[in-house]
């Protein structure tokens, strides 16, 4: 492949798609002198369009995909960590895109389900102070398609066997992830949930012929630690927390600095050196503080619900 033909796709990536992948005004000149850097650039060049062409080839493909990614596009080029893959990213973005709409997607969900892109990108300048993008990883798994954000949640084809240990991958359910987005309010995660089973249904109708497809969600979180949540009661992340019935419980104080302040994940071994350090604001925060100080720790909890029944 000529350096010509690797760096038209990046000087020709248009401001509509950057905008529909969640790149607003705030990221699109750091956004566009990445990809003028990467074109111009033949080894990183060269590994995007390996990437864009691998994620491509992907797309549909939802269970015992290994990372195509390696250290080196995690660790970044130019001083952005994870560039090469956002490029790789941007470029292949029109397939999954494509892919969605062929599958009924309606466009609104595909423009929110996008859109995480920019979102991701966002939160590796809140940690680091840096653009970048830290969760490469993530967005790889969203760019294989089984993947939808339904309001206030979105939700990832997977197999579980809910912790019972038994034979195989377990059946296909449907595993929920809390976007920063706003209000985990009852009626909004209700209004998530209650779509789910009936969305994947429709649009995945090989799949949900399967035994029990898409009858249950999982959701791995701090946000199910319902004795930090249940200090809060009343509060709409106890609410949360208490929909899930929790079958594994690790301490995970990272997952609380990482998702509840902006600060590296690696920042909750270290959780008595930076507490003075951490915003005493909010109700949340001020929980989380206070749990620490007393010695307790966060933990990320698995659990599951019933979507049907």
């Amino acid at each position: 492949m000529t350096r010509e033909s690797v760096a038209e796709p990046l000087a020709g990536v248009p401001d509509e798609l950057l905008e529909r992948l969640g790149v607003g005004a705030d990221l699109l000149a750091p956004t566009r002198h990445l990809l003028d850097a990467v074109a111009a650039d033949p080894a990183a060049g060269a590994r995007t369009a390996e990437l864009a062409a691998g994620f491509r080839s992907r797309i549909g493909h939802f269970f015992g995909q290994e990372t195509l990614l390696s250290e080196t596009d995690l660790a970044g080029f130019g001083g952005v960590e994870g560039a090469v893959p956002l490029a790789a990213l941007i470029v292949a973005g029109p397939a999954v895109e494509a892919f969605w709409g062929g599958l009924g997607y309606p466009d609104d969900i595909i423009a929110d389900t996008l859109s995480d892109l920019g979102r991701q990108v966002r939160k590796t300048v809140a940690v680091t102070g840096r653009f970048g993008l830290g969760q490469a990883s993530w967005l790889e798994m969203i760019w294989r398609g089984g993947f939808a954000q339904l309001g206030r949640l979105q939700f990832e084809i997977t197999c579980s066997d809910l912790g019972r240990g038994g034979e195989g991958a377990g059946s296909l359910v449907l595993s929920t992830h809390i976007a920063p987005i706003g209000s985990l309010s009852p009626d909004a995660v209700a209004a998530s949930l209650g779509r789910a089973h009936g969305f994947f249904v429709e649009h995945f109708a090989e799949l949900a012929a399967e035994p029990g497809a898409f009858e249950v969600a999982v959701c791995s979180s701090w946000l199910l630690d319902t004795e930090l949540m249940g200090r809060m009661p009343g509060s709409n992340v106890d609410s949360f927390a208490r929909l899930w019935t929790v079958w594994d419980r690790k301490i995970s104080d990272g997952s609380g600095v990482f998702f509840g302040f902006d600060r590296p994940y690696s920042d909750g071994e270290r959780v008595a050196e930076i507490i003075d350090e951490l915003p005493y604001d909010t109700r949340l925060h001020r929980t989380m503080i206070d749990l620490w100080r007393a010695g307790g720790h966060v933990h990320n909890c698995w659990g599951w619900l019933p979507l049907v029944g």
